[in-house]
């Protein structure tokens, strides 16, 4: 199973890089983000928590708290592969999606945080949070109009952060 997950995980890292990232279609997505090139294939998506067998979602949740555990002691790297183990056993798991999508925007390993959010986006669409991190993501690749959809759509759902409409703000002086 770890396998079947650092290839699949592997495989979709390069394709970021060649900005072959799809997006699903859904009403929760700006129109502007809804092309086809911008589809998440079915086999990319969080799957759905009951598909996942019992037994792998005790373990997936056992390497989760683990994670948090190191998390909470500093340890960055070391939380990144129990998150990583967590979701092998457990790819429904959407916490350990989220918290792995913080530590990469934490290291800076923008490419890999957008992977992340760009699934939990489909999965969890009402989550500003998950919409406003894809957003910062894409912000430091220079990836400014994709960031803007994002930073929009995250403002629609919550509008109560400023700190949202000041991202918006730098990435509308940018664009112009």
């Amino acid at each position: 199973v770890l396998l079947i997950f650092f290839y699949r995980w592997h495989f979709l890292e390069k394709a970021s890089l060649f900005g072959r990232m799809v997006f699903r279609r859904g009403s929760h997505l700006p129109k502007r983000l809804t092309r086809e090139d911008h589809e998440i294939t079915p086999k990319e998506m969080i799957p759905d928590h009951a598909t996942i067998p019992a037994k792998l979602r005790v373990k997936g949740e056992n390497f989760f708290k683990k994670a948090e555990q190191e998390l909470k002691k500093g340890g960055l790297a070391e939380a990144e592969k129990l998150f990583i183990k967590a979701i092998a056993m457990d790819p429904s798991h959407v916490e350990a999606h989220a918290k792995l999508g913080a530590i990469y925007l934490n290291q800076e390993q923008f490419g890999k945080a957008e992977l992340i959010y760009r699934k939990l986006v489909v999965a969890v669409s009402d989550d500003p949070i998950y919409f406003s991190n894809l957003g910062l993501a894409l912000f430091h690749q220079k990836k400014y109009a994709e960031a803007k959809d994002f930073y929009e759509k995250a403002i629609e759902l919550d509008p109560g952060r400023a700190g949202r409409f000041y991202s918006l703000a730098r990435i509308n002086h940018l664009l112009d």
